[in-house]
């Protein structure tokens, strides 16, 4: 049962970074942007959704949550907004899980 919660939980912190690039948005923004009771849905659900596409399924909760891209301004440049995102879903998941 453990192995089911932590494939849950890095599904649910990947979902979450995939969002956040494809809007380009912090990760903070996207947990701010879907609520508890979303990112509760997406754990509970994750053995559900890990089954289609991520790309669906992230399209599917940008709709439903009406998130939209965020256009780079200079000004985001000049303040350090990091524009390429490293890849920190399984770190993440350590964070939370630890």
């Amino acid at each position: 049962m453990g192995t089911k919660n932590n494939n849950n939980l890095f599904f649910t912190c990947s979902l979450i970074e995939y969002i956040g690039r494809k809007a380009k948005r912090t990760r903070r923004e996207i947990t701010d942007l879907l609520g508890r009771e979303e990112i509760e849905r997406i754990y509970e659900y994750a053995d559900v959704f890990h089954c289609e596409p991520i790309e669906k399924v992230a399209d599917e909760f940008i709709k439903e949550n009406k998130i939209t891209a965020v256009i780079i301004s200079l000004e985001r440049k000049k303040y350090g907004r990091k524009l390429i995102l490293p890849a920190k879903g399984n770190q993440t998941h350590r964070s939370i899980y630890d």
